[in-house]
């Protein structure tokens, strides 16, 4: 990289503690294997160490975000020289105060120019120093101060020429926790009761952890335990009922949230993923009318407005679609999905500010693939570097129920993917049988034949294809409702299923997908096979499983690997 190389002596992080409060300093340490780590990561052997800022305590407390929420915050890297060392620092530079016998040494770093800045070091407000200077990024600034009281503690200021404070530090006082309120060593920590001792806020604090460390299908099972100690209990089977939502156990979670839906009809969360639940059932007008609930209070109002423009937007009512997405953006104007759709949206309206809509917030966001189709500047190379976003921008148009939108984007000649800019091993997007299935049911909605995009997907590899979003298991669910005999499709579903913790479903289809008469190029495989195995728990299921599991490994090519064994 070419450019203007200036000696560092050190970095600087800063982060506004009301957004940041807590930092991290993290090595690989110095035993045989950190020390393997520094070969790994430089190119001289130096040590490699993580400085950052943190919302919480500690790297391993979490918190939710709930939909369409999100949180920013900014951390500062700024560059520190010839000032000796580092002790408090701003966004208008760092300060270094050192003594050295009877004198206190001063350096300043200035991240913008401070003309005219006054420099002061006093005591007591009796100032020692009063000095006039022009600071600025380019130039170091130093002194040395005769003390006249070595004893004593001083203050350094730096105010700007308007006599606003730029830095103060005061020896010794820092903003920290003071060292008696530290404890050191292995903190105590709550510690689950066994399952017959637990409560039902054990439960619940028990799949919660779980959620946030991601388990969720542990923490699916969680809740499930918790109601069959505590089968009345509201917050459970609002969280079992929850989560089955995010699973895409749709039918579950009708059944655990309707109940706690006519206990509280206030409860806006509940009526939320009732609402989702409702649309992943295909009852649409028992979802808009459930998300009009949790629109109606202020909490969820936002996530409810942007579901309820994609419901308006596919049964073609277009100026209620985009009053909830305008609505939705004027909450929360920088969320990506509720720019896209609404640009989307006042296209297919026919407005005639739709374009500069686009274009302007294209300036905003100039990654967003979804934009860059709607002003038609695709970059074709890169969604042919990673598939999914070719689904994303489709599904995108799905729900809108643009199904002409997303045809075309599903339906051009994509280039083989870049070495470099794609997964190794990537594949060219024209052989991922989810693509084929898409396009069938694009075709499909807009009164098209299918024939040959069915008969297309059922040929191609499954090889590293995961399926797992709820219009996944549309589309494929789609397939097996034209072609029953389609392997792929029974192969792919399983996979989703399995994923989300349906394990019956999934050796169901998986199973199909082995039918004589389905068998087609996808490879069952045996590790799956095995992970079912072990969530049996009738033990006649478990010979015939593990013969097929066998003979299978011995006929067919198997892809272990932590990705998919992780749904274990």
């Amino acid at each position: 990289m070419s450019g203007i190389h200036i000696r560092i002596q050190a970095r600087c992080i800063f982060a506004n503690y009301g957004e940041l409060p807590a930092k991290k300093i993290w090595s690989w340490g110095v035993d045989s294997d950190g020390l393997d780590w520094r070969k790994a990561l430089s190119d001289n052997d130096s040590a490699y160490v993580e400085v950052q800022g943190g919302l919480f305590r500690n790297q391993e407390t979490y918190a939710f975000l709930e939909p369409r929420q999100a949180i920013k915050f900014s951390e500062y890297w700024m560059p520190v020289r010839g000032i000796g060392g580092i002790t408090r620092a701003n966004l208008n530079g760092v300060l270094y105060l050192n003594r050295e016998g009877s004198s206190l040494a001063i350096g300043f770093n200035a991240n913008q120019t401070i003309p005219g800045a006054i420099v002061i070091v006093s005591s007591d407000r009796n100032p020692v120093l009063r000095e006039n200077v022009d600071l600025a990024p380019d130039r170091t600034w130093s002194r040395k101060v005769v003390l006249p009281d070595a004893g004593r503690k001083y203050t350094a200021e730096i105010r700007d020429r308007s006599g606003l404070v730029v830095m103060r530090h005061t020896e010794g006082e820092y903003d920290w926790t003071p060292a008696n309120e530290i404890k050191i060593g292995p903190q105590q920590r709550h510690r689950v009761p066994p399952p017959e001792s637990r409560s039902e806020d054990d439960w619940l604090q028990l799949g919660t952890n779980q959620e946030l460390n991601g388990a969720l299908l542990a923490a699916l099972d969680t809740y499930k335990q918790l109601l069959q100690k505590f089968p009345d209990s509201y917050s459970g089977l609002k969280a079992a009922g929850r989560l089955c939502a995010q699973l895409l156990h749709f039918d579950e979670a009708a059944r655990y949230l309707q109940s706690v839906h006519e206990r509280n009809t206030t409860d806006a969360e509940v009526a939320y993923y009732l609402a989702l639940a409702y649309e992943g059932l295909a009852d649409y007008t028992k979802a808009r009318t459930t998300f009009e609930v949790a629109y109606r209070l202020p909490s969820w109002r936002v996530a409810a407005a942007l579901k309820l423009g994609e419901i308006a937007a596919r049964s073609k009512d277009f100026i209620s679609a985009k009053e909830y997405l305008k609505e939705a953006l004027r909450a929360v104007p920088d969320d990506l999905r509720t720019v896209e759709e609404l640009a989307a949206v006042e296209r297919a309206a026919g407005d005639s500010g739709a374009r500069s809509f686009a274009q302007e917030q294209f300036q905003r966001f100039p990654l967003s693939y979804f934009l860059r189709n709607e002003l038609g500047a695709v970059d074709m190379q890169q969604l042919a570097n990673d598939e999914s976003r070719i689904i994303r921008v489709a599904a995108e148009y799905m729900r809108l129920g643009m199904y002409d939108a997303a045809l075309p984007v599903l339906s051009r000649n994509y280039s083989s993917p870049l070495e470099g800019q794609s997964e190794p091993g990537a594949s060219s997007a024209n052989g991922d049988p989810m693509l084929a299935y898409y396009r069938a049911y694009c075709r499909e909605k807009i009164g098209q034949t299918a024939t040959a995009d069915y008969a297309a997907a059922a040929k191609l590899s499954t090889t590293y294809i995961f399926p797992s979003s709820a219009e996944d298991l549309l589309v494929l669910r789609e397939a097996l409702h034209v072609n029953a005999s389609d392997a792929n499709a029974h192969y792919l579903l399983g996979t989703l299923y399995f994923s989300k913790g349906m394990t019956d479903q999934a050796l169901a289809e998986w199973k199909s997908s082995q039918e004589p008469k389905a068998r087609s190029r996808c490879s069952m495989p045996a590790w799956a096979l095995r992970c079912c195995m072990k969530k049996m728990i009738l033990r006649e299921r478990w010979r015939p499983l593990n013969e097929e599991s066998t003979r299978i490994r011995r006929t067919r090519p198997c892809m272990p690997g932590p990705t998919r064994r992780s749904a274990c």
